[in-house]
């Protein structure tokens, strides 16, 4: 071979070398170039995802406060109201002369308290007194006008008490407030006999 042979072969060796790397380039180039978009919108939806996780946490914590905190201000409302609402039953018991407005005024006081679940062992005892007293002057309170209505009224009063008082309370004055129950529903009884003659 003679040497321009052997530099023609050498250029067409490097040539063929060259052109083999530069379709080896332009594939990794277009391999990472897909691994690179690839990664890429990987990030975004990492990073959306991370966002909305972080976005709902924060909504999550703050909410789980805000519910905290509305329901604390509502069980200090409600406190201060039982207490109002029960030291106002007391004392319609002692001071109202006219006994007939009473179990309404007893009904009303209570409706404004409809979330209270439970009651304590002394305010059930003070709807108990009341609920004695009621029955005790039953000839006053139970006139002619607003017969039914004074009725239902020391009715739904039993129910307050057996549905809010605690079981202690309930099992201590089981007797007592069967005993009132079985009056109770006999004075229906009665007035509603009555009407229908």
């Amino acid at each position: 071979m003679s040497s321009t042979e052997y530099i023609d072969q050498v250029n067409r060796l490097i040539n063929l070398q060259n052109n083999y790397l530069t379709i080896f380039l332009g594939v990794l180039a277009v391999v990472i170039g897909f691994f690179g978009v690839i990664q890429w919108k990987l990030s975004d939806k990492q990073i959306e995802r991370i966002k909305n996780e972080v976005e709902l946490k924060i909504t999550e914590k703050y909410k789980k406060e805000i519910e905290d905190s509305f329901q604390q201000s509502h069980k200090i409302i409600i406190e201060s109201q039982r207490v109002a609402v029960f030291t106002s039953i007391e004392l319609i018991t002692i001071t109202d002369i006219r006994l007939k407005g009473i179990p309404n005024k007893v009904a009303n006081l209570l409706s404004t308290l409809p979330t209270l679940e439970n009651i304590y062992s002394e305010e059930a005892s003070i709807l108990l007194e009341t609920l004695k007293y009621l029955l005790k002057y039953k000839d006053k309170v139970l006139i002619e006008d607003e017969k039914l209505g004074n009725l239902l009224g020391i009715e739904g009063l039993v129910m307050f008490i057996e549905q809010r008082a605690p079981i202690l309370f309930l099992e201590e004055n089981k007797s007592i407030l069967y005993r009132y129950k079985i009056e109770i529903m006999q004075l229906i009884a009665e007035h509603n006999s009555i009407n229908e003659e």
